[in-house]
């Protein structure tokens, strides 16, 4: 039995390692190091902690120093991503090295400090617009403690900041780490005005290429999604997904997919309405009629 055993496990082995000698080169095992999600989830924690210092989201751990200067804890955090920064570039084999500035872990990790003040003044806005548009909230600690699409889109803004200064891999990490958690998919390429709020979450799918302008509010299980991709790599890096202008509302179930779909300043998108590479007028309610089985379009003030 012992004789078979091994006679199994070296052919298992034998033959693996003919598959990955056959294997694209860009999933091969190499001696870079991947970003560590560990270190991902660290990066995320300090970053929360430095934007709303002493409100842990529910699903974090608490940091175990929190005495730490402002300085102090900018210095670890600068410290953690220039490591996971330098990781993703050196595993990215596509990535083009067209400068030092482009690549240097140093500057950009240094970069995305500088920006953690404007990230907390836009959160404050999504803050102020989740207080507004949800009743239920008994105030914005209670939004920051336990809003999972506040949290979201919190991570999404972190995230987006490193994918504008062209990180690879690390932004979709902290992205996939808010999906896990709060079942919102948000691609860190997406582009999202300030005064953004996603009431309860479950569900939603926000594209890579997707625009969002002010004060836009969508609900669970809403798709901004790309539309017929039969011929990937034609639309791989351009535009795919819908653009949402200011004060749009998206209730839930609803699916808007395609690049040419716009919806207009004010507009209002009902329940469960799919919408394929229209232009939804200003100022325009969309909603399904169960009794024609229709969409229809009114004034929104109607």
């Amino acid at each position: 039995m012992t004789t078979s055993i091994h006679a199994l496990i070296t052919q298992a082995a034998d033959e693996l390692e003919e598959v990955h000698s056959e294997v694209d080169e860009s999933v091969k095992v190499s001696d870079a190091t991947p970003p560590s999600t560990q270190i991902t989830q660290q990066i995320v924690t300090q970053l929360w902690d430095l934007l709303f210092p002493g409100f842990t989201p529910i699903n974090q751990e608490p940091l175990p120093q929190p005495t730490l200067s402002l300085f102090q804890k900018f210095e670890n955090l600068h410290s953690l991503l220039r490591t996971e920064i330098d990781r993703a570039f050196r595993l990215d084999e596509s990535c083009t090295k067209t400068g030092e500035a482009d690549t240097n872990p140093d500057a950009i990790a240094g970069l995305l400090l500088t920006q953690i003040p404007q990230i907390r003044r836009v959160l404050e806005a999504d803050l102020d617009a989740a207080y507004a548009g949800d009743p239920a909230a008994r105030g914005k600690h209670e939004i920051v403690l336990t809003y999972p699409g506040f949290h979201a889109v919190g991570m999404h803004r972190m995230a987006h900041a490193l994918h504008k200064n062209n990180v690879p891999l690390l932004p979709r990490m902290m992205s996939e780490m808010a999906h896990r958690e709060y079942g919102i998919d948000i691609h860190p390429g997406a582009t999202i005005g300030e005064r953004f709020f996603i009431d309860h979450g479950t569900g939603v799918v926000i594209g890579e290429t997707t625009e969002i302008g002010r004060n836009v509010r969508v609900y669970q299980n809403v798709t901004l999604g790309a539309s017929n991709l039969n011929d990937v790599e034609k639309v791989r890096g351009y535009k795919r997904h819908p653009t949402l202008k200011d004060d749009v509302i998206v209730y839930s179930g609803a699916s808007l997919l395609g690049s040419r779909m716009i919806v207009n300043n004010g507009s209002v998108i009902g329940g469960n309405v799919t919408l394929i590479n229209e232009e939804v007028p200003q100022n325009t309610m969309v909603y399904l009629d169960k009794e024609q089985l229709e969409f229809k379009r009114v004034p929104v003030n109607l």
